[in-house]
Order: C-alpha cells, then structure tokens, then sequence
C-alpha cells in the first residue's frame, strides 16, 4: 500500500517541461532573447549546462543535462570545421593556462585584453558554472573584427605576471606560469603604456581634507508598520548642506543624522582641511531624523541659519518628531534652536528649498512632504513658509492649494523655466509626473500641458544646468532605472492600490506590475508583487481568498481585488523608470529623452551640475543606489557614480569610474559642490558609511562669481554672441545643497546677473 500511494503522489504532479532560454548581449547593457532563433526552444526538465569548443572550430558549444531524458548537445554553426579564418565575420582568442604544481589549471589567474584604443576584456579562470556543471579549462574571448589584440595580461594567483604582446586573433594560446622568470613586466615604467586608461578627472581628497566621517544609523523595520512597503524610508539619509556658516570666507558643510545621533557640521580651515565644529548642533539621543537640510539667511542678519526637515516613519513614535527646526547662527557659526521661528510642520517630510518667490526682500520656503507613517502612499502635507523676518508662516493655501499635498515628493527646485523674470517651482516624486507650478507674482499656477505631465515615476533628485546652450533651463532628473524586476514601460505601468480594504483602520498598499501569464503568451497581464505571506500579513483578508500559493500565484490583480474593493482606492501608476534628460523647448513645454543606459543599471540620488572637463559645456556628476529596497526583491545596488559629459547640444557622454576617478559605491545619497580653499571639492553621503571626497586631478582656473544672497540667476554672453543661462540654488538634487558660487566657462565676455525683484546688474569677468 505504501508503494500505491506513492506512485499515486508521483503520478498527481504535473508535468511541465519548459524551454531553455538564450538572451544575446546586444552590448550596450542590454539583452535580446534568441532562444527560437538560435534553435534552443525544446521543453525539457534541464538541470545544468555547460559550453566547451567540443569540435575544435573556435567557437563555443553547449551540453546540457536532463532529468530522465537525454542529454541536449548543440553544435554552435558560427564556424564549420576547417574553414579558412580569413573568411570569418567575427575573430576569437582562446587561452589555455598551464599553472605551478599545486594548480595546474590556473585556477584564479586573471586575463585581461587590452585592443582597439582602449577597448579592455577580463576573464578569470574558473570551471564551475550553474548547478553541478563545470566547463573546459579554457578561457574564451570573442573579438568581434579585431585581427590583433594590442597586449595581454595574466596575473597568476601566486602573483606572477605575464605580459604578451601583439597577440593575432583565432588561435588557441597556451601560457606557462614560469616561476623562473627574472623581471616582472609590471616593474617596467613602460609596461601596458601603449594601453593605460585615460588621465582620470577626480582624484580621492578625503585623506587631504581630513574629512573622516562615517554615517550611523539605527536598523528600523519600516514593515511592521506596513508590511508590503515596496521599499524604506527610514533609510533615506543622509542629506547635506553646504555654505560658509561662520563668515571666513571659507565654506563649511553640515551632515544629517538619524534618530539619536547628532546633526554634525565641519568647518573649513585656510588650508582646506576640515575640524568638526566642537559646538555641535545637537545633542546624543535627539528624537527626531534628519532628512533635507538648508543654510540660507532665515532673519537677514547676513548668516547663515540651518534648517532641518525632520521625516522617515519611525514606529511608535508620536508626531512631535517630524515637526522641522531651524538654528539660529549667532554668525559665528554656532548655531541655537529657535522654536518659535516655525509654524506646525509635523509632516515627514524630505527636502527643503529656499528663493524669495514674492520678491519682498527675505528667502521664503517649500518644504516637500515625503510619507504619512502607516499610510503609505497617501502623500504628506507640503508647505510654502512665507518669511517675515525670521518668523515663518504657513501660506500654502494662500500661494497654491494644489501644494499642500502634490505627491510623495522627493526633490524640488526653485527655477525660472519660463525666462520671465520670476522664480517658479519643479517638484519631483514617487508616482509623480515632473510638476511644474509657475509664478504668478505671489501665488502659482500648476501647469497642465507641459508635454510631461503623463510621465509618471519614482523621480528622487532634479537639477539643472543649459546643457543645449539656447538661453533657458534644461533639467536632469534622477529616477528607479530600469535594473529591477518591474520592467514598466508606457504600455505595462506599474500599479499602487490603496486603501483600508479590511476595514481596520490602517491602509493597506498593494503594489502591481504587468507579467507574462507563461512564456509563449505575447500579452502581459497585471499581478500583485507581493508574495501571499506578505500580503496575509498585512491583512488576514488576502489569506481567506485563496487556498494555497498555487491559485494565489495565477491570481491576476482583478482577482485579488474587486471591481467593488476597488471603489474608492488611491491608485497611481509609474510608467517611465528611466533617467531623464528634460529639454526647456519654450513657452512652459518640455521634452523628455532617456539618459544612456549606463545611468539606468540603479536608481540615481545626488546630482551636480558643472563642466568637470573644462570643454565649456556643463556636464552632470552623479551617485544613487538603495540598500532598503524591499527584501524579497533585493537592495538596488549596481551604481559606482558616473561622469555624465555634456556636448552642449543636450546629449551626454558617460565617462565610468574607472576612467574617472570618481567612485561611490555604497548607498550613496547626498552629493554637493563645496567651493574649497584649495579647489573645489564634491563630497558624497552614504548611508551607514563613510564620506567620500573628491576634487578635481587638473586645477581649475575658471573664474569664481559669488552671487548675492538675493541673485538667482545670471546670463552668461560670450565673445561669439552665444548666450547661456545659470542659476544660484539654495538646494539642488537629493537631500543635497552645493555651493552657490559659479564657476565660469572660458569665452565669457559679459555677466548679466538677476535678483528675485527682476533687478540686473553687470559685470566683466576678469582673466
């Protein structure tokens, strides 16, 4: 009987062979599926692979093992047996690696091709492949139309190296680990001179700054608030705030802390080292997280006052933390808590811009909203702050109603996109199409036909900068990216359903993305994220509509959610991830173009704007990553940093870390622009580690304007009749403020600067 009822088990599973599947590198960090088109769309139970050159031709075929069937063995048809390697469309070199005693194979040992000016290819030995699969001790390079390949390196594990030169495509290499030899080519000044990257743009300047500051932070579970959050918030920091606090001359820079730790800021010496402040601003075991941070001159006493935003969703704490504070500067840099400058503000908010948008002679403020605790997605208040000396108000209503509550902003920027002489106001966000309010005098207007207001995403950071040179604003916006499981494209958004959908008294977030019902299927269908136990711990409602995992996981969103459930939801929808060039065509229109896909592998955070390679044209330097992303799907974190070079036609170059220099690869946030006794300096946050600081490899001898606390922006003419359009921001990018001061392009013949009352002056930069 035992026997019957397990052949009867056995013969209830179903069987359900599927393809392998076959993706192309289309090479440029993309992948196209040729599984039909190169003959490997036979369903089977495999379970692992395997290549080899089994026929000696040069290229690679494919073993792969099944469970009781055959074995699959493809034939790769690029090249035939014998053929004439002139003939071929595409060259290959092979190496084979012959080690010391103990490793034979080499395993370990590390080759790197260097071809075709500049052009690099790395392998390092190793058999295994995939699930109990090992491949041939050879390793394979394609070439592509490369005949010869200028050098070749080998670094053995036991730290050999070998050097060829020259090598010619299509043949079999083999190499010999001569624990005899006299010299290492790596002694020689002249080794791989022929093929050394390019002169890197920024060098690291932490140690020559002194700047040794590692972020902190307690670990908070967000989901116990809201179990299918599709990522933190309480992870979102540190911001950063630059600006000279104690009227040296010299700028300083302030960093956020989490919820009991203190708010720290470093003061610049004359010779560009940083001393953290003795006087901190705050004390051990303060309550509240800091999220944006601004310096500007709140009481017009000609220093510079901090404000704080206080946000994340800290469990189980009343709403006293999220109120925001602003520290009075006694314009020594030391600064004193004011608790009566500020009205009602306890919202978790984000970040925090300062401009004088009614032009009356003082800075007033926006102040995004970024989460209500417990009932994500629904957005938090924002506020306009209107400044009457050093005393703010709540004048939301007022100015804009459709600003108290636009969305779950991220990043906001004071800028006249509309050349009218009057600063307006961008604000970007989760689920929020970029949105753009214009100055009317003393109120704003929310502009509904831009060209952009359909382009929904998880926007973090914007700044600007006239990257196609024609006189007005252009903006670069920082976004999710396209390396994540959602896959949203116009046609298939990414969908949020919200609402107390059982009854009590907490919202319950449900996010979905389109999906292919099975793989021959051409159409995709919409499906909840969250796996069922996610979902059942949110709400018992979710479990008493299924009866196990199997109808759960065919179970499309209009089965989990009825028409009738649906009724009275917040629903939002994202249907662009993609990092974006935002061109100003003119009279409140704009175009949108995706930036290279190198900026798409993670979401982007901090951005600058500046012309890093002195080419005249303003480039844009960047960080991003999210280490509290959702834990089932994974943290997001393949972004370095990236040097984005503009051509001054609103197109970019991507110059990589490795070229350079610029390298941030933790859960970087802030990045700022600090005008430092001995140049520049670009300073990065991460979250639970430490500052990065770089400067610029080349001395920077532009000519530095530094603008009046009430300028915003200037004209910048040069010898040829071309125009170009600055602004000077209190706050740019992601929990981020850089420097006001500007730095000149050569060229420039005259500078037209403009004050928020439509003043200008000019001025002649002197060389």
């Amino acid at each position: 009987m035992q026997i019957t009822g397990n052949r009867y088990l056995i013969d209830s599973i179903p069987v359900v062979k599927i393809p392998n599947f076959a993706y192309r590198n289309n090479g440029d960090l993309t992948f196209s599926d040729v599984t039909v088109p190169w003959g490997l769309k036979t369903p089977s139970f495999s379970n692992g692979a395997a290549f080899a050159d089994l026929d000696n031709d040069g290229d690679l075929d494919y073993v792969v093992n099944n469970i009781n069937e055959q074995a699959f063995v493809y034939q790769n048809k690029l090249y035939e047996p014998g053929q004439d390697h002139s003939e071929r469309q595409n060259n290959f070199l092979r190496f084979r690696l012959n080690g010391i005693e103990k490793n034979k194979q080499g395993i370990g040992a590390k080759v790197i091709l260097h071809y075709d000016g500049g052009k690099i290819q790395y392998s390092e030995q190793s058999l295994y492949r995939g699930f109990l699969s090992s491949v041939e001790p050879v390793i394979h390079f394609g070439l592509g139309k490369v005949a010869v390949v200028d050098s070749v390196i080998v670094e053995w594990p036991e730290g050999d190296v070998e050097l060829l030169r020259n090598v010619t495509a299509n043949q079999v290499v083999t190499i010999q680990n001569k624990k005899d030899r006299k010299n290492n080519p790596v002694d020689n000044p002249d080794f791989l001179s022929n093929s050394s990257p390019p002169n890197h743009l920024f060098t690291n300047a932490a140690g020559r700054s002194r700047i040794g500051y590692k972020h902190t932070e307690t670990d908070v579970i967000d989901y116990n608030l809201q179990r299918t959050l599709p990522h933190k918030f309480s992870q979102a920091g540190p911001g950063l705030s630059v600006g000279d606090v104690n009227q040296d001359g010299l700028e300083d820079f302030v960093v956020g802390s989490s919820a009991g730790y203190r708010t720290l800021h470093f003061l610049q010496q004359a010779d560009g080292t940083f001393l953290r402040n003795e006087r901190e601003l705050t004390e051990d075991n303060k309550i509240e997280e800091d999220e944006g941070l601004l310096l500007f001159d709140a009481d017009n006493d000609n220093d510079l006052d901090l404000y704080v935003v206080s946000g994340s969703i800290e469990p189980g704490q009343s709403l006293d933390i999220f109120q925001d504070r602003l520290y009075v500067n006694n314009g020594k840099g030391e600064f004193a808590l004011d608790k009566d400058a500020l009205p009602d503000t306890r919202s978790s908010g984000s970040c925090v811009r300062a401009a004088d948008y009614d032009a009356d002679g003082d800075l007033d403020l926006f102040v995004g909203g970024r989460v209500i605790p417990g009932k994500y997605p629904f957005p938090a208040e924002s506020y306009v702050l209107k400044n009457d000396n050093g005393k703010f108000t709540n004048a939301t209503a007022e100015v804009c109603p459709d600003l108290k509550a636009p969305g779950l902003v991220t990043d906001a920027l004071w800028s006249d996109f509309d050349s009218d002489g009057k600063v307006d106001l961008i604000l970007v966000g989760e689920f929020m199409p970029l949105t753009f309010f214009k100055n009317e005098g003393i109120t704003f207007t929310k502009l509904n036909n831009t060209g952009l207001e359909n382009q929904k995403g998880w926007w973090n950071s914007i700044t600007s900068g006239d990257f196609d040179k024609d006189g007005d604003m252009d903006y670069v916006i920082g976004n999710l990216g396209l390396n994540n499981n959602y896959q949203v494209t116009p046609a298939y958004p990414l969908k949020m359903y919200a609402k107390d959908f059982d009854g009590n008294g907490s919202i319950d977030p449900i996010l979905a993305c389109y999906q292919k019902e099975n793989i021959d299927a051409d159409l995709k269908k919409l499906y909840p994220v969250h796996f069922w136990d996610e979902l059942n711990t949110q709400s018992p409602k979710f479990r008493k509509k299924f009866a196990s995992y199997k109808q759960y996981g065919k179970a499309t969103i209009d089965q989990l959610l009825t028409g009738g459930e649906r009724e009275g939801a917040l629903i939002l929808e994202a249907n662009t991830m993609t990092s974006s060039y935002i061109e100003n065509l003119g009279k409140g229109k704009f175009a949108m173009k995706a930036l290279p896909i190198q900026v798409q592998v993670a979401p982007v955070n901090g951005m600058v704007t500046d012309d890093f390679n002195n080419d005249g044209n303003p480039d844009i330097l960047m960080v991003g990553n999210d280490y509290g992303n959702e834990v089932f799907a994974g943290r997001y974190d393949a972004f370095t940093g990236l040097v984005l070079a503009g051509d001054g036609k609103g197109s970019f170059k991507v110059i990589p870390s490795a070229h350079s220099g610029f390298y941030v690869g933790g859960d970087a946030k802030g990045l700022s622009r600090l005008s430092g006794a001995k140049g520049d300096l670009f300073i990065a946050t991460q979250n639970r580690d430490s500052i990065k600081v770089f400067s610029k490899a080349k001395q920077d001898n532009r000519l530095e304007i530094r603008p009046g606390p009430l300028d915003y922006g200037a004209d910048l003419l040069y010898g040829d009749g071309r125009k170009e359009r600055i602004e000077f921001y209190y706050g740019s990018g992601y929990l981020s403020q850089s420097t006001r001061r500007v730095r000149i392009p050569k060229g420039v013949k005259e500078i037209v600067l403009y004050d928020y009352k439509g003043q200008t002056r000019k001025i002649s930069p002197l060389r």
